[in-house]
C-alpha cells in the first residue's frame, strides 16, 4: 500500500487535489473580512490536528518530552494552539498580497527596529530565526519596513506549489534563495556582500550540513549555516522572531547581535539556545509536529 501511494499517478492526483483545495481556500478567505479569514484558518488548523493522526501524536510527544514539567492538559492546549496558529498562518499568507502594506503595518508591531537599522545596509545581516509565529509574514513585514530581505528555503518538490509560495514572497519583495547547490551559496554570499538581510531558519532537521547540539535537553541535528556565514568578513548575526499576540496581532522582535567564536559547533549551539528560549516563551507558536529529533548521534 505504501508503495502504491508513492506511484506517479497517485502523486499527481494528490498534488492536484491540494492545488484545488488551496485555490478554493483563496476564493473564500480573500473576499472575507480579515477576522473571519483568521477564524476560518484557525478552524482549518484545528481540523488538521484532529484529522492528522500521526502529526498530532508526534506534536504531543515532542511537547511532553521537551517540557516534562507541563501537565497533560497544558500539553494538549499547546499542541492544539500550535495547529490553530498554522491554520491562521495559511490564511494570512493567502491574503499577503491582497492587503496593503498599511493594512499589515497596523497589525504588526516592531521591537528592535533600531538594532536592525544599525546594521542593515552597513553589514551583511544573518537573520537567525525559526518556524515560530507567522515567519512568512515577518519577512514580508521587514520589506515593508524598508529593509532588503532574502530568505534561504527548501525547494518544494511540487513545482506548482513551489511557484505559488515563491510568487507570494516575491510579490512582497522577499527574495528566495534555495539552500542547495554551489550557485545558490554564491547568491547567499552575494547578498551578504550587498549588506542585505539573509534570513536562515535552523530549527529543523534537514538534509544540509549540520551538527548535533542540545535542543530542549536532547541532541538535535542542526544546520550550521548561520555559524558558517557569520565567519564572512563584515557580517553580524541578529536573532529575530515573530509571535502572535492574544489579540491576534503580531510582534516582531529583533535582538542584539550574537557574539561569534568562529567555531561552528559552539556558535550553532548558542544560536539554538536562543531559539529554544524564545519557543519556551511562546510554546504554542512553534511547529511541534515536525520530526525535529528524527536523527540521533551515531
Amino acid at each position: 500500500m505504501k508503495g502504491f501511494l508513492k506511484t506517479r499517478p497517485v502523486k499527481v492526483l494528490r498534488h492536484l487535489l491540494l492545488a484545488v483545495f488551496l485555490l478554493g481556500f483563496l476564493a473564500v478567505v480573500v473576499p472575507a473580512p480579515y477576522m473571519v479569514s483568521l477564524k476560518l484558518g484557525g478552524l482549518l488548523g484545528l481540523a488538521g490536528c484532529f484529522l492528522s493522526g500521526g502529526y498530532a501524536r508526534r506534536a504531543k510527544e515532542n511537547i511532553t518530552r521537551a517540557m516534562p514539567e507541563l501537565s497533560p492538559a497544558r500539553v494538549l492546549e499547546i499542541r492544539n494552539r500550535s495547529f490553530r496558529n498554522l491554520g491562521m498562518n495559511l490564511a494570512e499568507f493567502a491574503l499577503l498580497n491582497f492587503r496593503s502594506a498599511e493594512f499589515w503595518k497596523k497589525r504588526v508591531s516592531f521591537q528592535g527596529r533600531d538594532i536592525l537599522s544599525e546594521y542593515a545596509g552597513k553589514k551583511g545581516v544573518i537573520y537567525l530565526t525559526a518556524h515560530v509565529g507567522n515567519w512568512e509574514l515577518m519577512g514580508a513585514f521587514l520589506v515593508m519596513a524598508g529593509f532588503r530581505v532574502n530568505v534561504v528555503a527548501r525547494r518544494i518538490s511540487d513545482s506548482f506549489l513551489n511557484r505559488i509560495l515563491v510568487g507570494i514572497r516575491s510579490g512582497r519583495g522577499v527574495s528566495t534563495i534555495y539552500r542547495k547547490g554551489r550557485a545558490n551559496t554564491k547568491k547567499m554570499i552575494a547578498a551578504m556582500r550587498r549588506k542585505e538581510i539573509l534570513g536562515i531558519l535552523i530549527d529543523q532537521d534537514t538534509k544540509v550540513g549540520g551538527v548535533f547540539v542540545d535542543f530542549f535537553s536532547r541532541p538535535a541535528y542542526t544546520p550550521t549555516a548561520c555559524a558558517q556565514f557569520s565567519r564572512l568578513k563584515g557580517t553580524v548575526v541578529l536573532p529575530g522572531f515573530i509571535y502572535r499576540r492574544k489579540d491576534l496581532t503580531h510582534r516582531v522582535v529583533v535582538m542584539d547581535p550574537v557574539e561569534k567564536t568562529g567555531d561552528p559547533v559552539t556558535d550553532t549551539a548558542r544560536h539554538t539556545r536562543i531559539i529554544e528560549d524564545f519557543i519556551r516563551k511562546h510554546p504554542d507558536q512553534w511547529v511541534w509536529m515536525h520530526r525535529r529529533w528524527k536523527r540521533s548521534p551515531s
